[in-house]
C-alpha cells in the first residue's frame, strides 16, 4: 500500500481541510498532514504554473478540483479576477504536470463534473466533458472519483485507461433530511424526468406515500441570459396535494428556474411545507429570489452539500442546510487506496 498525498488546487481549499481531517481518523493517524506542500502562483497578466515543494515520489497522489468555484480570484493586469471552469481545469493540469512522473499513481477528486450538463451532441457543438476526460485519462490519471455526475453515460469517452467513480450524496442527505423533519404525509416531487429515479428512490427510502415528477420543455432555439428557456411545465401526479408535505429533489441549482417553478406550481396544488433537496448547490443567479421565495413561504429548507462552492454570505441564511459530505470523499480516498 502507497503512502497518500493530497494537492489542493486553488478552488478546492477547504474541502482538501476536511478530507485530511477524516483521512486521520480512517488511518488512526494524529495531526498527519495529508496535503502536500504546492503552490499555485499567478502572473499578473493572468499566466500561472504550479510548483511542488515536496518529493512525491512513490505516494498515491490526490488532486482536488471544484470546476465550479465562482468564488477563486487572482489579480489579473492590476484587477480582481474571478476564475471560470477552463481555468479550474487548467490548474488540474498544472497540478498534473508538476508532478514530472514522481507519483505512484494520479488520481483526480472532481465532485461537481466539469460541463456534465453537456453530456451528448446536439447539432455540431463542442462535447467539452468527454474532452476533459480523454484529456486525463491521456495525462495518465488512473482514477476519477466524482458525485452524482449529471448523465453518467459520459462515462462512455474514457472506455479504458481510467476507472470512473461516480458516487451519490442522496443517502447522506435522505439521512440528514429524517433526522431533523418530522412529517404525517410526505410525497416526493422531482422538477424534471431526468431527476424522477432519484424522486423515486428518495420515496422508497424515507417510507413516503409515492413520487411524482414535472414534464419541462425548453426553447433550445432561444439563449437567454445564458439559459434556454422553459416553455411547458406541467406536474405529473395527483389533482391535489392537500395536506402533503413535499420533498422537492435534483441533483443542482444552478439558476432555479426549474425548482422556483416547481414550488409555485406545487403550492397552487395545495401543497403544504415544501423541502428542497440537491446535491450542488451554484446560485448562478444569485440568492435573492430563493430569498423572496423563503419570505413568500413557498419552501422551508434547503438540504445541500459542501461539494461545490456556496459564497460564505449565503451560508449564513438559516434555510440553507449544508451536509458535510467530506466523510464520503475521504471514505472513497481510502479505499482506492487500500486497493493499490
Amino acid at each position: 500500500m502507497h503512502q497518500i498525498k493530497l494537492i489542493a488546487t486553488p478552488s478546492s481549499l477547504e474541502l482538501a481541510q476536511n478530507v485530511n481531517q477524516y483521512l486521520n481518523k480512517l488511518f488512526h493517524s494524529k495531526n498527519q498532514n495529508y496535503i502536500a506542500d504546492t503552490e499555485f502562483i499567478r502572473f499578473n497578466n493572468g499566466e500561472g504554473k504550479c510548483i511542488t515543494k515536496e518529493n512525491l515520489s512513490g505516494y498515491d497522489v490526490y488532486i482536488l478540483c471544484d470546476p465550479g468555484n465562482y468564488g477563486s480570484h487572482y489579480d489579473l493586469v492590476n484587477t480582481k479576477h474571478y476564475m471560470s471552469p477552463d481555468e479550474h481545469i487548467q490548474d488540474l493540469k498544472r497540478a498534473i504536470s508538476a508532478l514530472g512522473g514522481q507519483a505512484a499513481r494520479i488520481n483526480v477528486v472532481m465532485p461537481m463534473l466539469y460541463q456534465s450538463r453537456q453530456d451528448k451532441r446536439k447539432t455540431t457543438e463542442s462535447l467539452d466533458c468527454a474532452m476533459m476526460l480523454k484529456e486525463l485519462e491521456w495525462y495518465g490519471v488512473k482514477n476519477l472519483i466524482t458525485i452524482d455526475v449529471h448523465n453518467a453515460s459520459v462515462e462512455n469517452a474514457i472506455p479504458f485507461g481510467m476507472s470512473f467513480h461516480n458516487h451519490t450524496a442522496i443517502d447522506k442527505l435522505l439521512k440528514e433530511f429524517a433526522s431533523t423533519r418530522k412529517w404525517d404525509k410526505l410525497f416526493v416531487v422531482s422538477p424534471d424526468i431526468g431527476a424522477s429515479k432519484r424522486a423515486d428512490y428518495s420515496a422508497k427510502a424515507l417510507n413516503a406515500t409515492e413520487s411524482g415528477f414535472f414534464e419541462k420543455r425548453r426553447n433550445y432555439n432561444i439563449l437567454k441570459d445564458g439559459q434556454n428557456p422553459i416553455e411547458y411545465h406541467e406536474f405529473n401526479g395527483p389533482e391535489s396535494l392537500s395536506g402533503y408535505d413535499i420533498l422537492l429533489v435534483d441533483d443542482m441549482i444552478a439558476s432555479g428556474n426549474s425548482l422556483l417553478s416547481s414550488m409555485k406550481l406545487l403550492k397552487k396544488l395545495g401543497a403544504n411545507k415544501i423541502y428542497l433537496m440537491t446535491t450542488f448547490s451554484i446560485f448562478t443567479n444569485g440568492l435573492e429570489r430563493f430569498i423572496d421565495a423563503k419570505n413568500q413561504a413557498l419552501f422551508e429548507t434547503l438540504f445541500t452539500t459542501n461539494l461545490s462552492y456556496i459564497p460564505p454570505a449565503y451560508q449564513e441564511y438559516d434555510f440553507i442546510h449544508i451536509v458535510d459530505c467530506s466523510p464520503e470523499i475521504a471514505n472513497s480516498i481510502f479505499n482506492l487506496n487500500q486497493t493499490f
